[in-house]
C-alpha cells in the first residue's frame, strides 16, 4: 500500500466561500482568493495576515492554521 501523499497546498474556506489558499512552505503562506480580495465584507483570518493580494509568509500563517494541519 502506498503511504498518503501530504498536499503542497491547502484550500480554505468559510463555509462555502474560498478564502484562500494555505501552501505547504518554510514558513507556511497564504494567499487570499480573488473571491475573497474583492468580497464586501471580507475579513483577515488572523491580524497578521491582512487581506491584500499575493502570498504572505508569517510565523502567523502556523499558529492561524494549526489544527487544520495538523489534522491533514
Amino acid at each position: 500500500m502506498e503511504a498518503a501523499k501530504i498536499p503542497d497546498s491547502l484550500w480554505v474556506y468559510s463555509g462555502d466561500e474560498h478564502v484562500g489558499t494555505l501552501y505547504r512552505t518554510e514558513p507556511l503562506e497564504f494567499d487570499y482568493s480573488a473571491f475573497w480580495l474583492t468580497k464586501e465584507g471580507a475579513f483577515p483570518l488572523h491580524p497578521n495576515l491582512p487581506v491584500a493580494p499575493g502570498r504572505t509568509q508569517t510565523p502567523s500563517s502556523k499558529i492561524c492554521f494549526q489544527k487544520e494541519i495538523s489534522e491533514s
